[in-house]
């Protein structure tokens, strides 16, 4: 495999900082006094859960909605599923990218995820939020390969891109048959490849647990230097698959039948995330992962 060129060195390094501080930025905006989607996300929804009218709370998420709506592409770091806006309600479905570490933690690497949060307020005063859902990771190594195959890749390319990663991770997070399976997505002259991976996020006594569904992604491959036709054929219906779903009426209902449009490929023995996974756990580790996933022992 050739050396990644010092400028895609630069570029991935420039990105990931960009992102960390446009993820400060964005989130004091949200809530002053903040630093993350998350914090941001949780304060907000502090401020509407007390003592608010429904109207004066869909006005502030609705504020919210706007601003996100406002920002330009080039201090862009998230996109919208839902931005609903209502005089005494309104929601808001979207998902950030987050500079950090790999979801896994015996995996000690550097990248960008692609995780969504959701917030809402109803007329009957009902309001609810969850934060970090994970749809996707790209590795650091991923990131300055797709600059390196992209030509002159700018940053407001790279984040169209990175969008289209979450989003083939959020529709196939949920299917049954799609988990540690291949995963690749075709892009301009470009193969985004990677797996559908599934881990389990524990309690501190172990009995309870989250599970973790996301796309992740290893690597960018130029799609006329890749050798496996089926690679290739599943990158291109995914990218299809992306596509219509979200220039669509983005139903959540017709996603698990364009899923299974995309072609079922087995997972690679050999991949850098499954050696590093795949070792004995502990008699802890292993008890946990058994009674989550009734039997089967995840890369936790």
């Amino acid at each position: 495999m050739s050396s990644i060129p010092t400028e895609s060195r630069i570029f991935g390094d420039r990105y990931y900082r960009d992102i960390r501080r446009l993820e400060k930025l964005h989130a004091g905006r949200i809530s002053p006094g903040t630093h993350t989607w998350e914090t941001a996300i949780n304060a907000l929804y502090k401020r509407l859960a007390h003592g608010q009218s429904p109207i004066k709370r869909a006005i502030e998420l609705t504020r919210v909605i706007d601003y996100l709506d406002g920002i330009t592409p080039e201090e862009r770091a998230h996109f919208i599923f839902i931005g609903s806006r209502g005089k005494r309600s309104a929601s808001l479905v979207f998902a950030t990218f987050n500079a950090g570490m790999h979801p896994y933690k015996r995996i000690n690497e550097e990248g960008l995820s692609v995780v969504q949060h959701l917030i809402y307020c109803q007329r009957n005063g009902t309001v609810e939020t969850r934060t970090n859902f994970d749809l996707a990771y790209v590795s650091l190594h991923a990131m300055r390969r797709l600059h390196e195959r992209g030509h002159k890749l700018t940053a407001v390319h790279a984040t169209g891109v990175f969008g289209y990663i979450g989003l083939l991770g959020f529709m196939t997070r949920n299917i049954d048959g799609r988990v540690n399976s291949q995963l690749n997505l075709h892009f301009g002259d470009t193969l985004i490849t990677g797996s559908l991976r599934r881990g389990y996020v524990f309690s501190p006594d172990g009995e309870h647990h989250q599970a973790r569904t996301f796309y992740d992604v290893r690597t960018a491959l130029p799609a006329d230097e890749v050798r496996d036709p089926a690679q290739l054929e599943q990158g291109r219906i995914a990218a299809h698959v992306v596509t219509d779903w979200f220039a669509g009426e983005r139903d959540p209902h017709q996603i698990e039948a364009l899923v299974k449009q995309i072609p079922f490929l087995p997972q690679r023995e050999n991949d850098y995330v499954t050696r590093l996974t795949t070792p004995p756990m502990s008699t802890h580790e292993t008890a946990a992962c058994d009674r989550a996933a009734g039997g089967s022992l995840p890369a936790c």
